[in-house]
């Protein structure tokens, strides 16, 4: 049950951020046929698969903030695979995206990637298992309790969707 709920979870998130962008003016005042809306549902069922996985890959492996270097890396590679113009190192591990659509409006969207020092315990067979060290040298756990990796997921997927 959680897989569906999670997936089907992916799946609305994405569908919200599109009509989002929609409505922002983001396809230049571009009105969605019925038509073009049952593609994007198509395609969105479609890719959902792909998306579940990233988003496990996201879970399993949180990084505190200050510390998100490989999930920095896998939101860039999945822009760079969008077909976006990609900037890394914002502010420490940021990445920006861009796609461009000629002249109008811009829009902004954002996800966050870090995650918080506490330790899983849902039992998920995609749970973190991640211990990040200290400065003093203590260790605590890391877990995605934030929701932060379906922001990733969602960030990404609007973009492979765009």
């Amino acid at each position: 049950m959680v897989d569906i709920t999670r997936r089907k979870w992916t799946g609305l998130m994405v569908s919200m951020g599109i009509s989002t962008l929609a409505a922002s003016g983001a396809f230049g005042g571009v009105t969605l046929s019925s038509e073009m809306i049952a593609r994007l549902d198509s395609g969105i069922e479609e890719s959902l698969p792909d998306w579940y996985e990233f988003y496990k890959v996201c879970h399993a492996n949180p990084e505190l903030s200050r510390f998100e270097k490989e999930s920095s890396a896998r939101v860039a590679k999945r822009f760079e695979e969008a077909g976006l113009k990609v900037t890394s190192n914002v502010g420490g591990y940021g990445v920006v995206g861009l796609l461009v659509n000629g002249a109008g409006p811009v829009v902004l969207v954002r996800g966050d990637m870090d995650a918080l020092p506490v330790i899983e315990e849902t039992g998920l067979p995609f749970a973190s298992k991640v211990i990040h060290t200290q400065e003093d040298g203590s260790k605590v756990g890391v877990m995605h309790a934030c929701g932060h990796d379906i922001h990733m997921t969602v960030l990404t997927a609007t973009a492979q969707t765009m």
